[in-house]
């Protein structure tokens, strides 16, 4: 069993030392191998700096240093054709953390010998951010966003506005005592593998397996940035390939650490702009 995870970086140095060190906290089986991909764009991360492996020795880590930087999926497409497929592959922010059970509990998964992409349980500030999308999004809703990336003012309100839900919706699952009893319900299912199908995963962790890969999934993306999961939801559908999400594989997100403050670089939003219109041209 091969699992291989590749994580992205830019300008994240220590966050990709913290997930690391996380994946050396995982316990899983000898028959299991963890190869960790490290695809550096920045030019101030230092490959001495990548904790050493004194716990198991079936876990390898790879330094990658592009001639170009690819952007997110693309770095990730490039490594993948250049390697040996493994069963599992997680393509991953620098700033995402592994539950110790993570994989354990991805290589016990039942679905494993059929073709699937994985939106795991991925918590920030005390909630879930998956599932992302549940049913395939409207033309109108893509015109509309492509709006909001029109306008730095604009996407600057609309990005507060979406923190002041994601805080209230933290606190109301911490402290509401509907809530409480929700998450307790939750908590109950972490112990199975409860898969619930959507439409697209959050894009900061997401997994695809063996099966996939060969059914024609891949990571090459019309984009530099953003606009992943929409890429990659419309390729399972077009291909047949379930996406769900699998509140058993737990990962922690340290959310925009990856890609900065909007109001400090007015670039993100242009990245955002464009990718909503490759979209729109694309599928709609």
């Amino acid at each position: 069993m091969l699992i291989r995870i590749i994580i992205v970086n830019f300008h994240s140095d220590s966050y990709v030392i913290k997930s690391i060190e996380s994946l050396f906290f995982n316990d899983f089986p000898d028959n299991a191998s963890l190869y960790i991909d490290i695809v550096d764009n920045s030019r101030s991360f230092d490959p001495e700096s990548i904790p050493k492996n004194n716990k198991k020795s079936n876990i390898f880590i790879r330094h990658i240093k592009p001639v170009f930087n690819l952007g997110f999926y693309n770095s990730a497409h490039q490594v993948v054709s250049s390697s040996l497929v493994a069963d599992f592959t997680v393509v991953a922010n620098p700033d995402i953390e592994y539950a110790s059970d993570f994989v354990r509990n991805l290589i016990s998964n039942p679905l494993l010998d059929n073709p699937i992409v994985i939106g795991p349980s991925i918590y920030s500030g005390g909630a879930d951010q998956n599932p992302q999308i549940l049913k395939r999004p409207s033309k109108t809703y893509h015109e509309f966003m492509k709006i909001i990336y029109a306008f730095n003012m604009f996407y600057a309100v609309y990005d507060l506005l979406s923190k002041i839900k994601s805080w209230m919706v933290g606190f109301c699952s911490n402290n509401c005592p509907k809530a409480l009893n929700l998450k307790s319900q939750t908590n109950a299912l972490l112990n199975t593998d409860v898969a619930t199908p959507i439409y697209a995963p959050h894009g900061s962790c997401v997994i695809v397996n063996k099966c996939a890969l060969q059914h024609g999934i891949d990571f090459k993306h019309f984009s530099f940035l953003f606009g992943e999961t929409i890429m990659l939801a419309e390729k399972c559908l077009n291909f047949g390939v379930p996406i769900y999400h699998i509140s058993r594989l737990r990962v922690f997100h340290s959310r925009h650490a990856s890609t900065g403050s909007v109001i400090r670089d007015s670039r993100i939003v242009r990245h955002q702009f464009y990718a909503c219109s490759h979209i729109l041209k694309l599928y709609y």
